[in-house]
């Protein structure tokens, strides 16, 4: 189980989440965040799940689900107030990536282990 997991996890260059808010200096933090998240059966989807161990759970109240990863970056892009999770890989510099503990998303600190995601 191990080996698939970290075979997905690899292929997709580790989920990752990632927000808008940074790109907007008219950022409002009184706003309530908006959820995106991916299809039940994307393996972007399933792979995060597994790794913060959610898999199986119900998607939170509310959230926006899209169908591809065209979908979540345009929601992320076009709503400051949404978070989400997308393969790193497809990262665009029209969003804004989180950092983990002061760890920001990279190949390299995915592969040592200090991004935790």
């Amino acid at each position: 189980m191990k080996r698939v997991l970290t075979a997905v996890v690899l292929t997709l260059c580790a989920a990752f989440i990632f927000s808008a808010c940074g790109q907007n200096p008219d950022f409002d933090p009184t706003r309530a965040v908006s959820v995106v998240a991916r299809e039940d059966g994307s393996g972007t989807k399933s792979a995060f799940m597994e790794i913060i161990g959610l898999r199986g759970k119900a998607d939170p109240e509310n959230v926006i689900i899209q169908t591809g990863t065209a979908g979540v970056l345009a929601e992320v892009k076009g709503n400051q107030a949404a978070v989400a999770y997308e393969s790193l890989g497809y990262v665009t510099q029209e969003v804004k990536m989180l950092m983990i503990d002061g760890v920001a998303a990279s190949v390299e600190n995915i592969k040592n282990g200090s991004y935790k995601i």
